[in-house]
């Protein structure tokens, strides 16, 4: 799907890193937020510096033809035809190593 029509699919501080590293395999680009962004000022001007479109429509359906994505359409009859769409899968650790070895996976580097 590189350099092919993408979307991502998602809000929210975790969506605009996703969105960042997305970026790198296409320049046509847009972030479905399925409602009302709740970006930054600074995360959403970053990303249209990078020329990445953000859609704040509630989507009504996805229209495929045998498995492949043709388009997104949405309440307000708005359609966008897209090759890919993307969106993270939420991480559970299942493991509690971290936990024995006194670890906050939680906490971020700075």
């Amino acid at each position: 799907m590189r350099n092919e029509k993408t979307g991502i699919l998602g809000n929210g501080e975790h969506i605009f890193d996703f969105t960042r590293l997305t970026s790198n395999w296409t320049k046509d680009l847009t972030l479905f937020t399925n409602g009302a962004s709740i970006l930054t000022a600074e995360q959403t001007r970053q990303l249209e510096k990078h020329q990445i479109k953000i859609v704040e429509k509630e989507m009504e359906r996805l229209v495929h033809s045998g498995g492949h994505l043709q388009k997104i359409v949405f309440h307000d009859g708005f359609e966008s035809s897209l090759k890919a769409l993307h969106t993270p899968s939420p991480f559970e650790q299942h493991c509690s190593i971290h936990e024995a070895l006194g670890c906050d996976p939680s906490r971020k580097l700075t």
